[in-house]
């Protein structure tokens, strides 16, 4: 390597050394947590479609839909309850202790900021739910439902 090259390569590395920690020791400083979670029963509107005012009986009601997570019993007949419950949630941080403990060797400001995260969030929760009510001669007399986990936010 003649002595341009050599000066060339030298003030690369002179100019991009920040760098090079950075990308050497942040990936361990850095978080990021996306989690999709569902609870309740599986609710979508093909199942929902299927069940009909006056025709569909509590057995259809319960093939499609499967068991409620409520119900109520009354003089009139039942009240079938499903619901579906959907969270997303993305976080985004950096451990600003893990940082400091790599830079500080007398272990001075480390110990102080051991805990210290910066950490930011994106949080989204929503409900399906369908509500049928079952009259006294096992046929739906009605149903309700409402489905909004479609327009929950994404990531």
């Amino acid at each position: 390597m003649d002595a341009r090259t050599q000066g060339t390569v030298s003030l690369f590395f002179q100019r991009n050394t920040a760098l090079f920690l950075c990308l050497l020791f942040l990936p361990g400083c850095i978080s990021v947590t996306m989690i999709r979670h569902r609870r309740g029963n599986e609710i979508t509107p093909e199942k929902v479609a299927v069940i009909h005012s006056a025709e569909s009986t509590l057995d259809d009601v319960l093939e499609n839909l499967g068991a409620p997570i409520e119900y109520q019993r009354h003089t009139d007949g039942l009240i079938l309850v499903y619901r579906t419950r959907a969270h997303n949630v993305a976080e985004y941080g950096i451990d600003v202790g893990r940082l400091v403990s790599w830079t500080d060797q007398g272990q001075t400001y480390s110990s102080l900021l051991n805990n210290l995260k910066f950490i930011y969030g994106n949080y989204a929760t929503d409900e399906d739910r369908v509500v049928v009510i079952i009259g006294n001669d096992q046929l739906v007399k009605g149903i309700a439902y409402r489905g909004a986990i479609n327009d929950l936010q994404k990531f």
